[in-house]
């Protein structure tokens, strides 16, 4: 299990935290604009798909923040970033669940890459509605407070 804790700074500034089942820890301050939807759409997708190789997953287990942002995906965690960049069109209302679904099959089908089955539009429907309540959580979190949320 991993405790995740996003800190509201500023405006333009947060920390996210993160509390590991045995109690190791580790703390990162981050721009808000660039970093929080991510963290945000792969908590709302890895929640959703029930995921354990990914991004959250990996620091369960142990990987550090810094780790992670600096090597090249593979594998599940490969898949959960290509489900994120395009679920970041739909969070911003640019796609529709259906179009997000779409263009991940494209985008498989020119890797020769299979669909995972978890991987529909109702998925992608779930995902965003977990997005949406996340962001009205962090919007209702004042300056100095943390939201808190729990993995695995």
């Amino acid at each position: 299990m991993l405790t995740i804790r996003f800190t509201k700074l500023t405006d333009a500034r947060h920390r996210i935290e993160f509390v590991r089942a045995d109690g190791t820890r580790e703390a990162v301050e981050l721009e808000t604009r660039s970093f929080l939807l991510h963290d945000l759409i792969h908590y709302a997708v890895e929640s959703e798909a029930g995921l354990t190789q990914s991004f959250y997953g990996a620091l369960a287990a142990g990987k550090r923040y810094g780790e992670l942002s600096g090597m090249k995906p593979v594998g599940e965690l490969a898949m959960t970033e290509a489900v994120v960049a395009v679920m970041t069109n739909a969070a911003k209302g640019h796609a529709t669940p259906a179009q997000v679904i779409a263009g991940l099959q494209n985008l498989l089908d020119a890797h020769g890459d299979m669909m995972p089955s978890w991987l529909t539009e109702a998925f992608a429907e779930r995902a965003l509605e977990r997005l949406r309540r996340l962001q009205g959580q962090w919007k209702a979190t004042r300056f100095g407070e943390t939201m808190e949320l729990t993995f695995g």
